[in-house]
Order: structure tokens, then C-alpha cells, then sequence
């Protein structure tokens, strides 16, 4: 019997992942790997001098504006809020106010539906000063919205006053526009506002 001993091969193990690219080296992963560790911060580079030559600056924070909006600027520059603060309601309403814009009181009976809307109790002001001033329909207005007839006159005065100088300059008087005029609730601002509106107080009128 032949005792000559078979030599075995040693047992053929599959190569791990990290083995196969210790012997084979893929350059484009070679490359992601040492890019993690050698990634340099981006330092931003500092725009030329305005004097350098062929350069130029653009402010990019200046708006490009629209010719109504740069005219609706220039009417709140005028601070149209201090009207309120100086009017002089001993002083009739023709001796401040233009005549096209003076405030038509047939618009009542024209439009018996505009009426001013509020929450509350309606406010007694019949005993309150300049109440005389008022018409039958403003009493309404200012009587639903809680206002004194000072307070409702200085109002209306004040929004006419705005509305002409808005009108001046082709620029549309806009609810936003009156709040700014007064010194009064927000809301009871934009109540007039409507109210006025829809009289027609804010355009001038025919003569």
C-alpha cells in the first residue's frame, strides 16, 4: 500500500471589501477618501475698489421702485398723521377745505344704505360739544362707531385733507393710507374710510 501523503491546498477564502482595495485601489474612491480629510475651508474673495478700472457698483439693496410707490412716499414724508393734531374745528370746514372737496351731505339721501357697522352699544353724543356741527347722518355714524363729535369731525376733516393730497399726485388713498391720518381705533379708521368712500367723499366733485 502506497503511503505517499496527497498535499492539500490551503482553503480558499473570499478576499474582504477592505482587502480587495488594499491589493486593487480604485483611484476615484482613493480620491472621495482623502478629499474627507483634506477639505479646506473657501475663503471668499473681497470685490475690487469702485476705482478700479472696467468695475462697477450696484447698490442691491436700493428697490427698484415704481413711479406711484416713490409718490406715495413722498406723501407720507409729508406726515399727514399732524393734521389731526392742529386742525381747529372752530374754523369752518370752506375755510380749510377746497370747495370740490367739501363733503356732500345729499349723499345720505343718495345712498340711504351706507351706513357705518360697529360692535357695541351705540354712544350718546347729543350732549357732547360741536354735536350742532353734525348732520343727521354723521350723528348715526358717529353715534354707532363710539365716537365724540370732536373726535368724528377731526376725522372726517383729516381723511378729506389726506384723500386731496393723494389725489394731487395720481396716487390712489387707500385704507392703510388713513390710519396713518388719525388718532383713533384702527378699525373704527377703516370703518370711516368705508363709510366716506362710499359717499363719494373722496373725489372731488364737479362744480
Amino acid at each position: 500500500m502506497n503511503n505517499t501523503m496527497i498535499p492539500i491546498s490551503p482553503p480558499i477564502t473570499p478576499k474582504t471589501y477592505h482587502e480587495k482595495y488594499d491589493d486593487e485601489i480604485d483611484p476615484i474612491l482613493l480620491d472621495r477618501r482623502l478629499s474627507r480629510h483634506h477639505r479646506t475651508k473657501s475663503i471668499p474673495s473681497r470685490s475690487l475698489p469702485s476705482y478700479t478700472r472696467y468695475s462697477f457698483v450696484m447698490n442691491t439693496f436700493t428697490p427698484l421702485l415704481q413711479p406711484n410707490l416713490i409718490q406715495r412716499l413722498s406723501v407720507k414724508k409729508q406726515k399727514t398723521d399732524t393734521i389731526y393734531d392742529t386742525l381747529d374745528l372752530n374754523q369752518p370746514d370752506h375755510q380749510c377745505i377746497q370747495p370740490e372737496w367739501m363733503p356732500n351731505m345729499d349723499a345720505f339721501e343718495r345712498y340711504p344704505h351706507v351706513r357705518a357697522i360697529w360692535k357695541g352699544t351705540p354712544l350718546n353724543i347729543q350732549s357732547m360739544p360741536y354735536y350742532e356741527l353734525l348732520h343727521p347722518g354723521e350723528v348715526n355714524i358717529a353715534s354707532t362707531l363710539r365716537l365724540s363729535p370732536e373726535q368724528y369731525l377731526k376725522c372726517r376733516r383729516s381723511l378729506i385733507l389726506a384723500a386731496e393730497q393723494f389725489d394731487k399726485l395720481n396716487v390712489k388713498f387707500r385704507k392703510s393710507d388713513a390710519q396713518k391720518c388719525v388718532r383713533i381705533d384702527v378699525n373704527k379708521t377703516s370703518a370711516l374710510w368705508c363709510v366716506f368712500n362710499a359717499l363719494g367723499w373722496f373725489k372731488p366733485k364737479q362744480i
